[in-house]
């Protein structure tokens, strides 16, 4: 990631970042759905922080935006630690489904978040070690029920 500032937003219900370097010029990155990588969209930079009233464009703390971010990359299957994180993180659901909760409880909302917030770190290493030309360590092959 580049040194200066970055801001979080949820663009058509994806997770979107705007990446601020020091020089001043911002970069855009979009998750994509396939993939659970981000891909470069900086041709949305300036609609999504020009935004003001939109209702597709919305801004959220970086708890939120990586909560939403393993939301929709959970729905993703393949071959990694990251995957087998998803499998507890459903368990968790399952769980609570078969009792009858519709939600967690608070020790429950917590661990999931806890387990989010290191399968974002793992997708983010990740990312380091193809930019540095390494293999990655997780591998999607799909999605979760075409398996």
């Amino acid at each position: 990631m580049m040194a200066g500032t970055v801001d979080h937003f949820r663009y058509w219900q994806t997770p979107y970042r705007v990446e601020r370097g020091e020089d001043g010029v911002e970069h855009g990155y979009l998750l994509n759905r396939d993939t659970g990588r981000f891909d470069t969209a900086d041709d949305l930079v300036f609609e999504v922080v020009g935004a003001t009233t939109t209702s597709h464009i919305t801004t959220v703390p970086v708890e939120q935006y990586v909560w939403e971010c393993e939301e929709l990359r959970q729905q993703l299957s393949g071959e990694g630690p990251v995957f087998a994180l998803y499998d507890t993180i459903e368990a968790i659901y399952a769980n609570a489904r078969s009792e009858g909760r519709k939600r967690l409880d608070p020790a429950e909302r917590a661990l999931v978040t806890s387990l989010r917030q290191r399968t974002h770190g793992l997708w983010e290493d990740d990312e380091r070690r193809r930019a540095a030309g390494q293999e990655p360590k997780n591998v999607v092959t799909g999605k979760r029920g075409q398996r």
